[in-house]
């Protein structure tokens, strides 16, 4: 407890007094080893003092040369004049600790907290009458812990939103944020903003259920939900049974084409390591590193699967799907590594943008035998891309 307080109280004071990046693994490191040499001493811990680290600012001292020129004062005082500093009033020598460690009080900074966050304000707060009524142990033990507190709280409910298409571009953006963007009545498109884990992953279904009961109550027949993973970083097992049997009850319940666009390598690795995720999101049956080279994405009928050609025997594949002819029968995206990222006519794909092209395809089949509603959607769609021109 000690050894983290006298850190933590370290780290603090070069953050409030150093004028330089600061590394915290270089200054652990430091303390860590000062404090190994010393123990074989019966040396008190070293860190860095408020007030005389505060009184070393304000007299100007640049380098360490400054705490030994003042050790050696102190040594000398020690050895030779005490007793005239017995005579010396404790309030002068309190005066001279408070006005060095007034400059600490930073009230310019717990007023920009006030403004920008009050979470963060709480924090200053909190640690500043921790620190005044019970000193800086617990002060900062109290901080830190609030701290923690707060990350996960803004962790287990990470912003989930809903995306549209800006005029012009195949870039997608929060709806709130840009209430013109378009999109499809039918299709829902929604990103997770923060990492899937045991604590969130309740609340991430639940969202996906309340956006799709927006849709019903506004009258849309939603039947692609597309998901934007690119702000997800790591997903955890936890996560992957609550994703499992989201996607179960949207596929095999609902009726609903479920979509994942952008995941980063690791998610990707998670989801092919989940065989029932990795047949919904690839129900054509590939595997990972093996590509396609039919159109509908499923392979040519009368060939097997090991007709098939193999990363290897590919003489070069697209970094994006920019690189891809549009008249190109190979439609499997890998990175470099032979990481799957899907093709035509499955559920997983680069883009948000590729995504949606696939969705509207595959609801304009399912509305083929109606000429009324497939005439509805083919005009909606067409409003929805004709400002792209040659925009793919």
């Amino acid at each position: 407890r000690m050894a983290f307080f006298f850190f933590y109280r370290t780290i603090c004071l070069c953050f409030l007094l150093s004028r330089y990046a600061l590394y915290a693994n270089q200054e652990l490191r430091a303390l860590g080893l000062s404090n190994l040499a010393g123990a074989g001493f019966n040396a008190y811990p070293a860190t860095g003092s408020f007030s005389r680290s505060a009184v070393s600012n304000d007299t100007g001292c640049k380098t360490q040369l400054g705490s030994i020129v003042t050790a050696l004062l102190v040594l000398l005082v020690v050895l030779f004049i005490t007793k005239p500093f017995y005579y010396m009033p404790m309030s002068a020598l309190g005066a001279i600790v408070i006005s060095g460690v007034i400059g600490l009080l930073d009230i310019e900074e717990a007023l920009y907290l006030f403004r920008l966050s009050k979470m963060d304000f709480l924090v200053w707060m909190t640690s500043f009458f921790g620190t005044l009524f019970g000193g800086a142990e617990l002060g900062l033990g109290i901080a830190v812990g609030l701290a923690l507190l707060i990350v996960i709280y803004q962790t287990s409910f990470p912003k989930i939103v809903e995306l549209g298409r800006l005029h012009g571009t195949t870039v997608y953006r929060n709806l709130k944020q840009y209430p013109h963007a378009k999109r499809l009545s039918s299709v829902m498109i929604l990103r997770v903003g923060a990492p899937i884990y045991f604590a969130n992953c309740s609340y991430v279904r639940e969202m996906f259920d309340t956006f799709l009961e927006k849709h019903e109550r506004a009258g849309h027949s939603v039947g692609v939900v597309i998901m934007e993973m690119s702000p997800v970083g790591h997903i955890d097992a936890t996560a992957m049974h609550v994703l499992k049997d989201m996607m179960e009850d949207f596929v095999e319940v609902r009726g609903i084409r479920f979509m994942i666009a952008n995941p980063n390598p690791q998610v990707m690795r998670s989801l092919q390591h989940d065989e029932k995720i990795w047949e919904m999101l690839n129900p054509c049956g590939q595997q990972p590193g093996r590509a396609s080279i039919s159109i509908n994405g499923c392979g040519d009928s009368g060939k097997s699967p090991s007709s098939h050609p193999t990363h290897d025997t590919l003489d070069s594949v697209p970094d994006s799907i920019e690189c891809v002819p549009n008249d190109a029968l190979v439609d499997t995206l890998r990175d470099k590594k032979g990481l799957y990222y899907g093709s035509h006519n499955s559920n997983l794909f680069v883009r948000v943008h590729d995504a949606v092209k696939e969705a509207v395809w595959y609801l304009r089949d399912l509305r083929a035998k109606d000429s009324q509603e497939i005439e509805a959607f083919d005009e909606e769609a067409q409003n929805f891309f004709m400002d792209l021109g040659d925009v793919v």
